[in-house]
């Protein structure tokens, strides 16, 4: 969990531009948006259609509950389509809404709550919770919608970290996550998975989900016979082929997944702000293929917010064949091996210089707009190695980024997690 200033500060370090409209409550969270460095590149308006009227003009229609999850979708296709209008051609756009009812002046007959939206290019979502009626005063809970509010703009931006929605005992929050809409503006016809959080859980911006696994065996079968070349697994267990962009990629063979995994893929993310996934191939370069009861195995660890990329890549280079764009993140003593040819395939067809395949796999790395998080490590000999004892060609320097001792170190492997077991 982070405080509200740092998850705002890592909002604004995004490429995402945002629209956001609010009604009934939720009004502290653009002054929040707004406290901080940078708003003007993410927030590009901010509306509190208060009265009726002034709802419905900006929706564009009549709607008999205004608090309802119907309505703040409406809100939010509206928000994505303001957004479009506002940015620059192409640019990475979100809708962001928010209906609620909350304590007012008057008795209230029906329950306190609040109904959250977002829309991007990718993905619509919403988030509903009913609030303990005549446990809070109107303060606290501005503040708990606010709250949501901003965690949605992370999730909107890419970003898993979140703020405590400072939920109590017995409230719940409904999670939906939609299927991505067939043209713009188009709501979308169901949810694909509906997921509750309570306040009795440890307290998270989302909800948590189970852990992914391997439920649908014919896009896994399909990876292990080279029919497709990648499977994302969802934190729902969801599971697609498209790839990420712009995202932070920890490749591992998680056997098991330690805290040094999940801390290195945090500290990445807290670095440069963007999402970050687990990579898992199921072949290796020194190892066999991983069989698929051992892949569900090593899936069941993750928990959460986890999503999980399944390649047949063992290499960097083939990574990025599939993965362009985006920053793998890795500890110094997997990163030296870039520079090491034995790691390559001779015989690669995509390789101009046989002779030097470590030279040609990071000029195609570079190509496919790749690039490195490199975190110290702890080599066999006992030594703690870290970017700048690497001997890195000049033409490749600007590939890699230092993630410094201070923001990360865990002395701890999976190999001596095995041997320690196995002892």
């Amino acid at each position: 969990m982070l405080e509200i200033p740092q998850l705002v500060k890592l909002i604004h370090q995004t490429p995402a531009s945002i629209c956001l409209v609010t009604t009934g409550a939720g009004a502290r969270a653009i002054a929040w948006l707004t406290e901080q460095p940078g708003a003007s590149k993410t927030l590009l308006e901010a509306r509190v259609p208060y009265a009726e009227k002034a709802l419905d003009q900006f929706v564009g229609q009549t709607h008999p509950r205004r608090t309802s999850l119907e309505q703040a979708r409406k809100m939010a296709a509206k928000a994505l389509e303001r957004a479009r209008s506002l940015a620059q051609p192409n640019a990475n756009v979100a809708g962001i809404a928010c209906t609620a009812a909350i304590i007012t002046d008057r008795p209230r007959r029906g329950q306190h709550r609040c109904h959250l939206a977002w829309e991007t290019n990718q993905q619509q979502a919403a988030t509903s919770l009913i609030l303990r009626k005549g446990r809070r005063d109107r303060n606290a809970e501005e503040e708990v919608v606010s709250r949501l509010i901003i965690n949605a703009i992370a999730h909107a931006c890419g970003l898993e970290q979140r703020v405590n929605p400072m939920l109590l005992t017995g409230e719940t929050i409904t999670h939906h996550t939609d299927q991505p809409p067939a043209q713009p503006h188009t709501p979308p016809a169901a949810s694909y998975v509906t997921i509750t959080h309570t306040a009795d859980q440890p307290p998270a911006g989302t909800p948590p989900a189970p852990a992914p696994t391997a439920q649908n065996p014919d896009l896994i079968q399909r990876l292990y016979q080279n029919e497709i070349p990648i499977v994302v697994v969802e934190p729902n267990a969801r599971q697609h082929t498209r790839p990420p962009a712009h995202a932070n990629i920890l490749p591992a063979s998680f056997n098991p997944l330690h805290r040094g995994h999940t801390r290195l893929l945090q500290a990445a993310g807290q670095s440069n702000g963007r999402r970050g996934y687990y990579e898992l191939s199921i072949a290796n370069v020194e190892k066999p293929p991983i069989p698929i009861p051992e892949l569900k195995n090593r899936l069941q660890q993750f928990r959460e917010n986890s999503t999980v990329i399944l390649t047949n890549a063992p290499t960097f280079v083939e990574k990025s064949r599939l993965m362009p764009g985006n920053i793998f993140v890795t500890g110094a003593d997997t990163a030296q091996r870039l520079f090491q040819n034995r790691f390559y395939d001779p015989t690669d067809p995509h390789d101009p210089h046989p002779q030097s395949p470590a030279h040609s796999a990071l000029e195609e790395i570079q190509r496919n707009q790749c690039s490195f998080i490199v975190a110290g490590r702890k080599n066999r000999d006992g030594s703690f190695i870290t970017l700048q004892d690497l001997q890195i060609p000049p033409k490749f320097q600007n590939m890699f980024q230092d993630l410094p001792e201070t923001h990360f170190r865990e002395d701890i492997s999976s190999s001596e997690i095995r041997r320690t077991a196995e002892s």
